[in-house]
C-alpha cells in the first residue's frame, strides 16, 4: 500500500510550523519541517516530497524564490505559498510559476483540500484495526472508536456496507 504524501512544511516561525505540522499530520500526512530555505532544499535534496507548505516572508531566501527551486528539483510539486501580505510583488512571479497562493490566517479545510489526498488510514495500528474489523463484519463501532483513525476515514467508515452485525 503507497504510503500517505509526505509534505515539506517551511516557516521561520515555529509556532506557525508546529501547529501546521501537527495539523497535517492529523489530517493524515506525512510532515517534514524546516525553520528557512537552506533548511528546506538540503531536505529536498535528500527525500521525495508530494507537495509543499511555504511561507513567502522569511529571512534569507524568500518563499517565492524557495518555491521556485523546489518546483525546479521536483517537476510538477504542488506548492502551497501562505503569506499575510496579499499585495506583494512577489506573488505575481508566484502565481505564473504555478504556485497556489494562500491568505493567512489560513482555512486548514483549503489547504487539505489542495493538497494530494492522504490515505484512509493514518497508522499502521489504524489498518490492523480496519482489517480485522472488517473481517468481522463490525467495522462502524470499532474503526470510529479507534483513535488512530484519520480524519479522512471518518466518512469511509460511516458508510462501509457491514455484510454481518454479529462479530465472527
Amino acid at each position: 500500500m503507497k504510503e500517505s504524501p509526505r509534505i515539506l512544511v517551511v516557516d521561520d516561525s515555529q509556532e506557525i510550523l508546529t501547529m501546521l505540522s501537527h495539523t497535517l499530520s492529523r489530517h493524515g500526512f506525512l510532515i517534514d519541517a524546516a525553520t528557512s530555505s537552506e533548511e528546506a532544499l538540503a531536505r529536498a535534496a535528500t527525500a521525495a516530497y508530494d507537495a509543499a507548505v511555504v511561507d513567502l516572508v522569511m529571512p534569507g531566501q524568500d518563499g517565492a524564490a524557495l518555491a521556485s527551486a523546489l518546483r525546479q528539483r521536483i517537476q510538477g510539486l504542488p506548492v502551497a505559498l501562505m503569506t499575510a501580505y496579499a499585495r506583494s510583488p512577489l506573488l505575481v512571479a508566484a502565481r505564473k510559476a504555478g504556485v497556489r497562493v494562500f491568505a493567512k490566517p489560513l482555512s486548514i479545510q483549503e489547504l487539505v483540500t489542495f493538497l494530494p489526498p492522504p490515505m484512509v488510514l493514518a497508522s499502521p495500528r489504524a489498518k490492523t484495526i480496519i482489517a480485522s474489523v472488517t473481517m468481522k463484519g463490525w467495522i462502524r463501532k470499532r474503526a470510529m472508536s479507534a483513535p488512530e483513525v484519520s480524519p479522512a476515514a471518518a466518512p469511509i467508515a460511516r458508510t462501509t456496507r457491514i455484510e454481518s452485525a454479529a462479530p465472527h
